[in-house]
Formats: structure tokens, sequence, C-alpha cells
């Protein structure tokens, strides 16, 4: 659940009011919007649309009445979840005391609105590492569940060498992909991912399993022939 819904979702009075809720699932699970027991379709002034990754409903020219809770479900055959947005619709100016107050109230509400809005990004997902080697690998994961309301900017990559339990840096990238190098032969690692937008770095991510690089083989020396010769001194 994105930070902005997870109290409630402010949305000023007249406005489009989008909520979008990310999620996952395989099979890709069905999604419904119920207020008060009724379920939320597309018509009149609401727009429920789903996309690959998020499920999306749209009030058009929001007002009080519209302001409550709403629950988005989420089913396939393996189960069911649900989560609840309270929204709230308000007229920006409509609790200000005295006219002096105004532009200091709406200075406070953008101020607030921002804060809902952005945030960090989610961890990355699934950390996976192949192509191990001796001394590199290459690490992949999955992009967060949700940016944060901004792009991500850069990922960074830890690894641990067990059976030390500290963690330590091994770079950054802007991909969803990095070829971690510098690793010992025949020792065990584990890494994790965290991703950063303009708002902050996010938590880690889940830390991959444990892989083990190559060990160094030597190679066997050929052994050298050396061939011995008597000489024998001539006799006159």
């Amino acid at each position: 659940m994105p930070p902005r819904f997870r109290d409630s979702a402010f949305f000023d009075k007249g406005e489009n009011a989008c909520i979008k809720i990310p999620f996952t699932g395989n099979p890709k699970p069905n999604i419904t919007w119920t207020r008060e027991g009724e379920r939320v379709e597309t018509g009149a002034r609401f727009q429920v649309k789903t996309e690959e990754r998020h499920a999306l409903l749209t009030i058009v020219d929001c007002s009080r009445a519209d302001s409550g809770p709403y629950t988005i479900t989420a089913n396939n055959e393996l189960g069911q979840d649900f989560a609840i947005i309270n929204v709230q619709v308000c007229d920006c100016i409509s609790w200000v005391f005295s006219t002096w107050e105004k532009e200091i109230a709406i200075d406070l509400l953008l101020f607030f609105v921002k804060s809902q809005v952005s945030d960090r990004p989610d961890p990355p997902r699934w950390p996976t590492c192949s192509q191990i080697g001796s001394d590199s690998l290459v690490l992949e994961w999955q992009q967060p569940n949700w940016d944060g309301g901004s792009a991500i900017t850069n990922y960074i990559v830890e690894k641990q060498e067990l059976p030390m339990t500290g963690w330590t840096r091994a770079g950054h990238t802007r991909f969803n992909v990095f070829p971690v190098t510098g690793l010992t032969p025949g020792k065990e690692y584990k890494f994790r991912v965290f991703a950063e937008n303009v708002h902050g770095r996010s938590d880690a991510s889940d830390e991959s399993t444990t892989v083990q690089t190559q060990g160094v083989v030597k190679k066997k020396e050929p052994k050298t022939k050396y061939e011995s010769k008597l000489l024998f001194p001539c006799l006159l």
C-alpha cells in the first residue's frame, strides 16, 4: 500500500481523485472495488481500470459526498487479499476562520498534500544470482512495487561474505542488473539491494539465496623430461 493511502487519502473538492494501488500475484488476480457494500464500477463519475501491476479508481469532480472508506479486493485461485482506503474530500479553505488566514491555510494544505504524495520507494524485489564464477557473478532484481511517486534514480548493491555478519557496498547502478566483481574464490555470499529516488533510500530488499563462488583449480605443470648422456673419454 503506498504511504499516501495508509491513513487517509485527501483530495480537494472538484478535482479528479485518482487512487492508484500496486498489486502482484500469479495467476494475475481479479480486482474489485466496493463502497458501503456496493461494487464500484465504471460509469457516471467513477472510472475503474486494472493495469498490469496497478489498480486505479478515479472519482471525477469529487465532492464531500464521495468521502468514506473504499475497499479494494484482489483474488485468484490461490487466495484473496484486500485493503481499505479512507477517502477524504474537503474544501481547501472551508476550515479557515478568517479571511487573512486563507493564504497561510492554502500554503499549509499544499505542503500537506505534497508530503502525502511523495515518499521513499518500496524495496526492490527478488534479487537473484547467475553466471557465478570464481571471483564474479551477475545479480538481477525486480523494481519496487511503488516508486514513491518519483522515478527511481539509483540502486545500491550490498554483499555479505559468510560467515561474517556485516554488509559491505558492492556498487551502484541505474539498471536492474549488476555485475559483481572482486569476490573471493570458494566463498559463500548473500546480496541485497536498495532503491533510491529524490526523496531518499528504500529499505533493503529481501536477501538473495546463499551462493558460493567457484574454487580455483590449480593446473598441473607438465613434468620436464631430462635426458642423461654418458660421455666416455676416447682412449688412444
